[in-house]
């Protein structure tokens, strides 16, 4: 990875980023590739700005916050381990797995024994990853508490509106649109269903 070092404060910069001469950068903070970070933002130790990530003006990221495939708003706050744009929990039924019994060692599918050690029978589907390809979108003046996990989406973006309040350890699954104004409570976790906006 072709990287300049941020020498002022100790941050990694990668050579393609943009990263506004008023942004502070504590030491240890990372900025990869194609990233931007705006002017007023305030990077915390060993926040990452992932590859093609936007980070809009007056933003603060706290302390081991990871962004990735994420577009995020002006003057939001990201408090301490949150990461935005990680993929979601999704999967698809696979090929049949399992052992095919031509070496005489394959358990009886009735052996609740054999089941309970994770074995593999004929005819078992295996769960196959199912593409996340698409991103987070933070509006404006958005606060995610600390811990929290925002999803990207697989096939629209995931979207948290201006204005949105996120208490610490919520859950955004992928594909969610959070509308405007909206407050979430700790321990909370939004997943997909038919209707996914709020």
């Amino acid at each position: 990875m072709r990287s300049i070092r941020w020498l002022r404060t100790g941050a990694t910069v990668h050579a393609s980023a943009r990263v506004h001469p008023s942004a502070c950068l504590a030491p240890g903070a990372v900025v990869q590739a194609r990233a931007y970070v705006g002017p007023g933002c305030v990077l915390g130790p060993n926040a990452v700005v992932g590859t093609g990530v936007s980070v809009g003006q007056g933003t603060s990221v706290g302390p081991n916050v990871t962004l990735q495939h994420c577009v995020i708003g002006a003057r939001c706050t990201l408090h301490a381990g949150v990461h935005v744009g990680a993929d979601g929990f999704g999967f698809l039924p696979g090929a049949p797995g399992g052992r095919d019994g031509a070496d005489g060692d394959s358990p009886s599918a009735g052996s609740l024994h054999d089941r309970g050690l994770g074995i593999v029978l004929p005819g078992d589907s295996l769960p196959v990853k199912k593409p996340q390809l698409l991103q987070v979108i933070l509006g404006q003046d958005v606060e995610v508490g600390a811990g929290s996990c925002i999803d990207r989406g697989s096939w629209r973006n995931t979207v948290v509106g201006d204005h949105t309040k996120l208490d610490n350890l919520v859950q955004v699954y992928y594909i969610w649109f959070i509308s405007m104004y909206v407050c979430i409570q700790t321990f909370s976790s939004w997943w997909r269903q038919s209707d996914s906006t709020f």
